[in-house]
């Protein structure tokens, strides 16, 4: 066996999390020590703003390609969606840094080759993010370069939505990009979705370095790339970070002493805490929430009576199959930091009146 990289995506640097950044990269340099590589790789979003970047976060990247740097290691980035603002353009908010030592920026696609340890040559392709006609049209590109040719294996290695994956509202993805697309590539690793998914045989969409809201799951982390029985293959490593937790509870069972343990565990630990408070109208407005709030909690009432009129059939218009409504939502929320779970059912409730 062999290792040869570790892996990370969706980075999503804003103003408020450059620190946690910065110890997020520290660890993915320790794991490259342990694991004994100095290749680092980024599948695209080190930035969370399509707009435009603070200049904290620009010198947070800064900052971490210096700690690279000091390592002696290098790392490869592709740019992904949220790093740049023309979906069919190669340019993005990653070029400036280009020049820097510890980088090696793959702006649109290359073909880097890998020797494993019984001399079998592997292609790990990387390729950017972008519009999927033009996506497709580039991939094709590459394929078709005759150096490809002298590989035993090709690996993708992208940042992209594809046919079989799964929104965050639970719909799920239909393009061109499907399992008969990327037949050429023993196995495709991409980032974009910030949970593990495996759509289809030997394609993955890898999880983010952390947990980013209560819409995901906490197994959030990197990936150590390796050579194992004549193929590549990735192995998931824990990051640390503060979590995202929620607990339920029925609003008439909710006692003072809940309360107060709820404000004491908030009070001891990093983690970001939401409570559902289930019940009628009446039984939600009897609660004092006040104190839960001021310790930090987020809490987030939900009506039992609406909820049983939606299950038992109640006509309702579904707006998560809009796409351009839900797509301009869900940005909005990711530009202004927003829960976007529990946005979007003040956003139905409100459109169903």
């Amino acid at each position: 066996m062999m290792n040869i990289a570790i892996i990370s995506t969706d980075w999503h640097i804003d103003a408020e999390n450059v620190e946690l950044s910065k110890n997020l990269a520290a660890q993915q340099i320790q794991f490259a020590k342990d694991a004994g590589v100095n290749w680092l790789i980024c599948l695209g979003d080190v930035f969370q703003s399509r707009k435009a970047q603070p200049e904290i976060a620009l010198n947070c990247f800064k900052d971490i390609l210096d700690m690279v740097y000091m390592e002696g290691m290098k790392l490869t980035v592709i740019p992904g969606n949220h790093d740049k603002t023309d979906y069919g353009s190669w340019s993005s908010f990653l070029r400036p840094f280009k020049e820097h030592p510890a980088l090696n920026l793959i702006e649109k696609s290359d073909c880097l080759g890998w020797t494993g340890t019984t001399g079998t040559d592997y292609g790990l392709v990387f390729q950017a993010f972008a519009r999927d006609d033009i996506w497709c049209e580039s991939l094709n590109d590459i394929l078709a370069e005759p150096k490809l040719s002298k590989f035993a294996q090709l690996y993708l290695f992208s940042h992209q939505a594809f046919s079989g994956s799964y929104n965050n509202d639970g719909t799920k993805v239909q393009n061109t990009i499907n399992q008969k697309f990327l037949l050429p590539f023993t196995k495709s690793f991409f980032g974009h979705y910030h949970n593990y998914q495996e759509p289809f045989l030997n394609a993955f969409q890898l999880s983010s370095w952390k947990q980013k809201d209560f819409g995901e799951d906490e197994k959030k982390g990197f990936w150590l790339l390796k050579e194992s029985e004549g193929e590549l293959d990735v192995e998931f490593r824990q990051s640390v970070f503060p979590t995202y937790v929620t607990f339920e509870v029925e609003a008439q069972n909710l006692t003072p002493e809940q309360i107060t343990k709820l404000e004491g565990d908030a009070k001891e630990t990093s983690s970001k805490i939401r409570l559902k408070v289930i019940g009628t109208t009446d039984e939600i407005k009897s609660i004092s929430t006040k104190s839960l709030q001021n310790a930090g909690i987020k809490v987030q009432p939900v009506d039992k009576t609406e909820k049983r009129m939606v299950e038992e059939g109640e006509e309702v218009q579904d707006y998560e199959k809009d796409d351009v409504l839900i797509g301009t939502f869900k940005e909005f929320c990711s530009e202004k930091g927003y829960d976007y779970e529990e946005g979007l059912e003040y956003l139905k409730l409100a459109l169903n009146g």
